[in-house]
């Protein structure tokens, strides 16, 4: 019977002496059926010699990392522990666990109940993955100061699409908790979903009744011509006084009827809209959207249909490879 052969990593020390012990990674040149908390005996075939042993406590090391403090110091007080309960307890209270792996990872049936066993942290299920309430609790906030800052850095829009939001919030964290979580927020109103944008329930505004007749007229004048409007023609077009336009356009944005694919160069939303479901079509027929097929559906020359373009990478609703578009969020901006 053929033996694996394996490559010993130390991750602490450099070297081990006789009677001591040590982290250490090890990597099988084929799989092994193991479980954490299998014990294994690393010996020498040739020379007919145990050269050590070994306690199973992680199946599914990182990629990158390995040997950063945090990393080490996780691996060190999970040595400790022996009990499935005291473990999975354990990796909680560090991430989100997924069930499917847990199970795998300690050959358990009914790791859910071992799971919830738990008297200092409650813990909830979100599709395949469970976690405590402290980190639901921590996600949740992060979401909020995330949508805060971008507020303070794009005045001039709304909020931002899911996917994006979950790109500066969440990125790498389990999408079904993320999308739960956020649908809480939602129904507390403590994040508000204004025609697709997410933005905080404080990030409101209200026109005037004089704000509301000039945007009246704009909106109509908006509707005469494909192409986005820079402000200064669109003062001249509406005889409005240009810097008093340009602040009424920040709050116009901010409220979601108009957005800036550049500095002071404005579509409508429904403009929106009406491009990115043409966009959608055209790469659900084509897998792709390259630059002059989008041209030839706007109808808008090479500086603004690029404009246009980079726009809606901006916000998430494509993203760029190569020198064509894919869908990034085909949830954003339908009407």
């Amino acid at each position: 019977m053929l033996r694996p052969t394996l490559q010993v990593v130390l991750r602490c020390l450099d070297e081990v002496k006789a009677g001591n012990s040590a982290l250490a990674e090890i990597t099988f040149d084929s799989p092994l059926c193991l479980a954490e908390q299998d014990r294994l005996l690393l010996r020498d075939p040739a020379l007919k010699t145990n050269l050590g042993s070994g306690l199973v406590i992680d199946l599914l090391p990182p990629n990158r990392g390995k040997r950063k403090p945090e990393r080490l110091a996780y691996l060190t007080q999970r040595a400790t522990l022996n009990a499935t309960k005291d473990i999975v307890a354990f990796k909680l209270a560090n991430k989100p666990q997924s069930i499917s792996e847990l199970t795998w990872q300690h050959q358990c049936s009914n790791i859910e109940q071992v799971a919830c066993h738990q008297v200092d942290n409650e813990i909830s299920q979100y599709g395949d993955f469970l976690c405590t309430s402290d980190y639901q609790t921590q996600l949740q906030q992060l979401i909020i100061e995330k949508l805060a800052q971008y507020h303070q850095q794009e005045n001039d829009h709304i909020g931002l699409g899911k996917d994006r939001l979950y790109r500066m919030a969440a990125l790498n964290q389990p999408t079904a908790i993320f999308n739960a979580l956020l649908t809480q927020l939602l129904a507390q109103q403590r994040i508000i979903n204004t025609r697709g944008w997410l933005h905080l329930a404080s990030h409101q505004l209200q026109l005037t009744e004089q704000e509301q007749k000039h945007w009246l007229h704009i909106a109509q004048m908006m509707l005469t011509s494909q192409e986005p409007w820079w402000v200064r023609d669109l003062a001249n077009a509406c005889d409005i006084d240009e810097d008093e336009l340009r602040t009424l356009s920040y709050k116009l944005a901010q409220l979601g009827y108009i957005s800036a694919i550049v500095k002071d160069r404005y579509v409508t939303h429904e403009y929106l809209i009406h491009i990115a479901n043409a966009v959608r079509k055209h790469i659900e027929q084509n897998q792709k959207l390259e630059t002059a097929d989008f041209r030839n559906l706007s109808q808008l020359g090479r500086k603004v249909a690029v404009q246009i373009l980079e726009y809606l990478d901006k916000i998430g609703f494509t993203k760029r490879k190569f020198n064509y578009r894919e869908l990034r969020d085909e949830d954003l901006l339908k009407g």
